[in-house]
């Protein structure tokens, strides 16, 4: 799921934390720069996925990406992961989800494709309302997508959300919106 940049990743600065946060599509790498990212690394280092999930999750993938090449109907299109970089459960939560991306492309060989958005205070992001226009009330909100081809137009349609904490894991949750798609 790879999305042009609809206008570079700004940097504005924040009231309430003191401190320049991102705002716009962003990359793991990005958030390096900001004063926060100290926490959120943390977060990164300490997360251990359950690795049979993390296997689980890849074997799903694999089934999904089979399919794609298969099927005429609505079709597994990626996470877009809407954040606040002061936001404590995106501190915690962005850098699990990240974390297990990175398993999964590193030793699973499999990639769980997803867009990075930096909201700010407003949950804006100032991104063009036809590609995002998920309604963000709370931040972290992961939100898996379905996209179905039809007579050369493109939809985008929300097959499931993760919002704000995760019902059991972070990758568990994953595995079961994924093991949805699959039946």
């Amino acid at each position: 799921m790879l999305y042009a940049k609809a206008q570079p990743l700004t940097w504005e600065m924040d009231t309430v934390s003191q401190y320049a946060i991102p705002v716009g599509i962003c990359s793991w790498n990005d958030l390096k720069r900001g004063e926060f990212f100290a926490e959120m690394e943390n977060f990164y280092i300490q997360y251990q996925p359950k690795r049979e999930v993390v296997e689980r999750i890849a074997a799903l993938l694999r089934v999904i990406n089979d399919r794609k090449s298969n099927e005429s109907g609505p079709q597994f299109d990626g996470v877009t992961v809407y954040f606040g970089a002061w936001c404590g459960d995106s501190k915690e939560y962005l850098p699990a989800f990240i974390k297990i991306c990175d398993l999964l492309q590193n030793e699973e060989q499999v990639a769980l494709p997803c867009v990075l958005v930096a909201c700010n205070h407003a949950k804006e992001h100032g991104l063009p309302v036809q590609e995002f226009d998920f309604k963000i009330e709370l931040v972290p909100t992961f939100v898996f997508q379905t996209i179905k081809y039809e007579n050369a137009s493109i939809t985008r349609q929300t097959f499931a959300t993760i919002v704000e904490t995760p019902q059991a894991t972070i990758e568990e949750d994953i595995e079961d919106i994924l093991h949805k798609l699959v039946k």
